[in-house]
């Protein structure tokens, strides 16, 4: 921050030093003569005298416009104070050599030169800018595309997925449900607390031979909106059920769970539902719960795509605005 200070008093020091000594002078000619410094302040009172008002202003500025281009404003910021008079006379030798056999008319004429030249050089840095800004789009354009390409294939295979797995919740419907009771046995030989217990008997109407079954078994009175219980519960099938067979088994399930501490009224009613059943090596057969995930991956990855959209929407609008025409 200090030599940032420090360079900017040079600047200025530069800046002014060098407009008073060329602007404000003392005898005159026609023509700058830039073999001195002392023969170039009076030649150019001469040429501002010689002029109406209107032109010295116009040659006025033209002058500050080419002694200014003499001025390297780099090596300013990056040299320090030792250095200011270094700078001073190599602005003014620039200045003079520039200026030097020039009229007002070819001192106007310069500054043109170099004003159009810098509108050139900054249309220049602009147009590499431009043409930087739309590589850049282009190639996230490509990106964009790419990845829009890949998440509509994962999005299609996953509606494929879930498709398949909706036409195998059929198959859970093929197990019949028997029996379903739910009562607490009082009389608990194993413990001092009552024990809750399941009784249920399925048949296995499938093609597939089952090796363990997902349940939700609800607790409810008829007319009541809230059930008493509504629970999670699944067992495995020791040798498993071959298609056609039944299978009966009597759960006892934690009595300290929601089966053995819940509230249940009078009259009420057990209901099961089957949510999945496996096979061999625990493969899934079928699952309402497998569709449940399905159903929330399709949901982030539509979001998703949604978000990309409108992303790649802004990069094409770009493009079409700046570069396609």
């Amino acid at each position: 921050m200090k030599l940032l200070t420090m360079n900017s008093g040079v600047l200025k020091g530069i800046l002014v030093s060098v407009t008073v000594a060329f602007l404000i002078v003392g005898c005159g000619s026609p023509r700058i003569d830039g073999s001195s410094e002392e023969k170039m302040k009076s030649s150019i009172e001469k040429i501002q005298n010689s002029l109406s008002n209107e032109k010295r202003e116009e040659f006025n500025k033209a002058f500050q416009v080419v002694v200014f281009s003499t001025i390297d404003y780099k090596s300013i910021f990056l040299l320090g104070e030792p250095d200011k008079e270094v700078n001073y006379k190599n602005t003014i030798k620039n200045a003079e050599m520039l200026l030097h056999n020039k009229t007002a008319d070819e001192v106007i004429a310069e500054a043109n030169k170099i004003r159009k030249d810098n509108i050139a050089k900054q249309e220049s840095k602009e147009k590499k800018m431009k043409e930087q800004e739309r590589e850049y789009a282009l190639k996230e354009e490509k990106r964009l595309l790419k990845k829009q390409e890949e998440l509509l294939n994962k999005i299609n295979n996953l509606k494929n997925d879930k498709n398949e797995a909706e036409k195998n919740t059929e198959e859970l419907k093929k197990i019949e449900i028997i029996k379903s009771e739910f009562y607490i046995e009082k009389d608990n030989k194993y413990s001092l607390y009552p024990q809750p217990i399941i009784d249920i008997t399925v048949k296995n109407n499938t093609d597939k031979a089952i090796a363990r079954i997902f349940a939700t078994g609800t607790v409810k009175t008829e007319g009541r909106e809230i059930p008493w219980i509504k629970e999670d519960f699944n067992y495995t099938i020791n040798g498993g059920i071959e298609p056609g067979e039944t299978y009966s088994t009597k759960l006892s399930p934690n009595i300290f769970s929601k089966w053995g501490e819940s509230r249940v009224g009078e009259n009420a009613i057990f209901t099961v539902e089957i949510v999945e059943i496996e096979g061999a090596n625990k493969n899934i057969i079928a699952s309402i719960n497998e569709l449940k995930e399905f159903d929330k991956e399709l949901e982030f990855l539509n979001k998703e795509l949604k978000f990309l959209n409108e992303e790649f929407d802004i990069i094409k609008d770009y493009l079409n605005k700046w570069y396609r025409y």
